[in-house]
């Protein structure tokens, strides 16, 4: 009877023995699994039979290569985004494109400038305003083989309509352009001299509201690239006055001359007295009051060291009165 299950279980033993053998095969040398992966083949193509892989090694057990988890991997967006700009700059007409007036604009820098048609010079007839590489507000001499219109070269010049262009040509001072005619307060202007590579676009600050709140470019009497700081009384927008009615100062040269009826003391700057500086070529005023400015109610003009007669805004305490404070 022990014979008997003894003979049964070595039976069942050897069944089982020959099952887990017959689950196996080798494979040269390396036993592997008939296991069916749980896992999709996220390295592409399966690995064609014989092939040396870095993922498996001859001679020891199989090494999976590792693979990116899907967390890790950026999306890629395949919808087309808006062309950039350049820092803060931007451009109207694309870039360096000739044939449209176009406008560059950096506001964070107070840069502007349109495209604009010149004449006496044989090199170039249109100034092209662009954004540079570093985010600038830039410009370029192109000359237009067919000429230049309305800030822009004309395509064909055959049967080409004739466009009526008013905007003035810039006045020459040597190699100084200036595009409001020079100290024109009450338009933004572009001032260049190419062969000193300075660029100017008039601007409005607000850092000294009783002071100056427009920066003015300008060609000075020797044709060299100049700015001054200029109060406009109603405030300044786009790089010129508010109201257009600021009177234009003649170009003039050293010495300015300048005489301040107020006295000498602190270069004429006497805020309860009424006085007038003028200097060379009329350039100058008389002490005033204005009212509903929040950071003046006086102008008043004096005679800076070694310049011509300027003005600024005075808060008079107590009010003012006929051009001086009470």
């Amino acid at each position: 009877m022990n014979l008997k299950k003894e003979s049964l279980v070595f039976l069942v033993l050897l069944i089982v023995a020959l099952f887990i053998a017959g689950c196996q095969e080798t494979v040269g040398g390396i036993t592997t699994s008939n296991k069916v992966a749980s896992e999709p083949n996220l390295q592409g193509s399966p690995l064609e039979e014989g092939s040396n892989d870095a993922g498996t090694q001859s001679g020891s057990e199989n090494v999976i290569p590792e693979v990116t988890p899907l967390a890790e991997i950026n999306e890629t967006n395949d919808t087309q985004e808006e062309p950039p700009t350049v820092g803060e700059c931007t451009d109207s007409d694309g870039g360096k494109n000739y044939n449209m007036t176009g406008t560059a604009d950096n506001n964070g820098k107070n840069q502007h400038g349109t495209d604009y048609c010149v004449s006496g010079y044989t090199s170039y007839n249109l100034i092209e305003f662009y954004c540079s590489a570093s985010g600038e507000v830039a410009n370029e001499g192109v000359l237009c083989s067919n000429g230049c219109v309305s800030g822009a070269c004309i395509l064909n010049a055959t049967n080409q309509e004739p466009i009526n262009d008013t905007q003035e040509e810039p006045p020459v001072t040597g190699n100084c352009l200036d595009s409001d005619s020079g100290r024109n307060y009450n338009a933004r202007g572009n001032t260049d001299n190419d062969e000193k590579n300075q660029h100017g676009i008039d601007y409005c600050v607000s850092s000294y509201p009783s002071t100056y709140n427009l920066i003015e470019y300008f060609c000075n009497s020797e044709g060299n690239f100049q700015s001054e700081g200029y109060l406009c009384l109603n405030g300044c927008n786009s790089g010129a006055c508010v109201g257009g009615n600021e009177p234009v100062k003649p170009i003039v040269s050293s010495p300015y001359d300048c005489v301040d009826t107020d006295g000498t003391t602190n270069y004429g700057k006497d805020y309860y007295k009424t006085g007038s500086a003028t200097s060379k070529g009329g350039v100058g005023g008389s002490d005033f009051c204005v009212e509903g400015n929040a950071y003046f109610n006086l102008i008043e003009y004096f005679c800076p060291s070694n310049a011509e007669a300027s003005r600024m805004g005075y808060k008079c305490p107590n009010g003012c009165n006929n051009g001086a404070c009470i």
